[in-house]
């Protein structure tokens, strides 16, 4: 019986469960190393015991070691022999995870790590197959410790990715910063903090004291925030680096102060010196306690293009499904409320309220209209609750057919300004 090519085993292996991999391996000797290649592909590590046990392991069978490409470890950094161990001997790793699990809601301090573990984190960020750094949930003593963590990764390095990292002194003394070390020339950068935690963006992009990153590299930011206070630093950050910038992801920004009446003047996010720009995201899916779809800061955010040097081609906007609610309540053009409410008030108050959010989207398509002459696309999502309640999936698709004609109702309106644009709106099931 001819034998399969090995490129066949690895397809097989790549397609099986993870719970099916290890009864894989033991239907032919073909396919021990496929199913070993996926089931130690990524390795996480949160405790002491589960350190002890993968260093014992790879010990035995150290060639384990070279099929890990995606790697996090916790607060095991806090000892010392299993985990330097396990670190010295990750040689083909490509993505590591420097944090605690982000649903574990604990904070791990760097100062608290074990010189030799420092000592073998820096050789595995030092690997030439690296490409991503996640630093999640990390306490660092000071932006001169970061700055030298994230050196030794240079030029490799193409995605950072930092989420509630914290600082506990801003303070760094000359002897501290090495202005000949290795400079970051990353082309993503993702950024995701919580209320009430420092802000790590204006190290990294805005402080002249040190420097460690090459901004005119980036050309993806993904950027997550709902503190209004960290807004402005974007919107300078955005200033700085706009021209290079090619795509640019915005989850939960501006969703702080629905009312629009709130939010201060020095903190609108202008996307002029953005000339280079060809896909922007707005991400409004996880805040469910919008009264009515943010159209109007959408459209505030968007009138700041220049109208005569953009890029942007693609637009994709996440709702919440309790955005979109009322506004798919009713037929567009008129105002039906349910007949079992009787009570004086309710039918002005649906009338009200759907008059102003067909006015918010009206208004919307206009400033796309007049704004952004190279779009190709509008991208709606709509997300139920994370888990999504019982009928929610159903509604989310029924309101997101209503709410694609209610658009595209709109864009005849604008004196074919829009017939090259291509608009759907997409119920998120997964």
């Amino acid at each position: 019986m001819p034998t399969l090519p090995v490129e066949i085993h690895d397809v097989i292996a790549s397609h099986t469960a993870d719970a099916d991999l290890k009864s894989l391996g033991v239907v032919s000797k073909a396919f021990i190393y496929p199913t070993q290649r996926q089931l130690f592909r990524c390795i996480r590590i949160f405790t002491i015991t589960n350190s002890r046990k993968l260093a014992s392991v790879l010990k035995i069978s150290p060639h384990l070691a070279g099929y890990i490409r995606k790697f996090q470890v916790g607060s095991a950094l806090e000892r010392t022999t299993s985990i330097v161990q396990i670190l010295g001997l990750l040689q083909n790793v490509r993505d590591f995870v420097l944090g605690p699990s982000f649903q574990r809601l604990e904070t791990i301090k760097f100062q608290k790590f074990q010189p030799p573990c420092v000592v073998a984190l820096k050789e595995v960020l030092r690997r030439s197959t690296l490409r991503s750094l996640v630093i999640m949930c990390c306490d660092f003593p000071s932006i001169s410790a970061l700055a030298d963590l994230l050196r030794q990764a240079s030029p490799h390095l193409q995605t950072l990715s930092c989420k509630n990292v914290t600082l506990s002194s801003t303070v760094s003394t000359p002897e501290e910063i090495n202005a000949d070390a290795p400079v970051l020339s990353l082309s993503e950068f993702k950024f995701q903090d919580e209320p009430y935690r420092m802000c790590l963006l204006p190290y990294l992009f805005l402080n002249t004291d040190v420097v460690f990153h090459d901004t005119s590299s980036l050309q993806t930011l993904h950027f997550a925030c709902r503190v209004i206070e960290h807004h402005a630093t974007l919107a300078k950050i955005l200033t700085r680096i706009g021209p290079s910038m090619h795509e640019l992801h915005l989850r939960e920004v501006m969703s702080s102060h629905p009312n629009m009446q709130d939010y201060p003047d020095n903190q609108f996010i202008s996307f002029y010196t953005c000339t280079s720009l060809s896909s922007l995201t707005f991400d409004f899916s996880t805040r469910m306690t919008w009264e009515h779809p943010p159209f109007s800061p959408i459209s505030i955010s968007l009138a700041s293009f220049d109208p005569k040097n953009n890029s942007l081609q693609h637009l994709y906007i996440h709702l919440g499904l309790l955005s979109i609610l009322k506004l798919t309540h009713f037929p567009y053009g008129e105002v039906n409320y349910p007949t079992q409410y009787a009570f004086p008030g309710l039918p002005d108050y649906h009338k009200e309220q759907h008059t102003r959010q067909i006015d918010d989207a009206r208004t919307m398509i206009n400033v796309i209209a007049k704004h952004l002459q190279k779009l190709l696309s509008i991208e709606f999502f709509i997300s139920p609750e994370s888990p999504p309640r019982q009928g929610e999936i159903e509604k989310a698709a029924q309101r997101s057919l209503t709410l694609e004609k209610t658009l595209r109702l709109l864009t005849a309106e604008v004196d074919g300004r829009m017939e090259g644009v291509s608009i759907s709106v997409k119920a998120v099931t997964g």
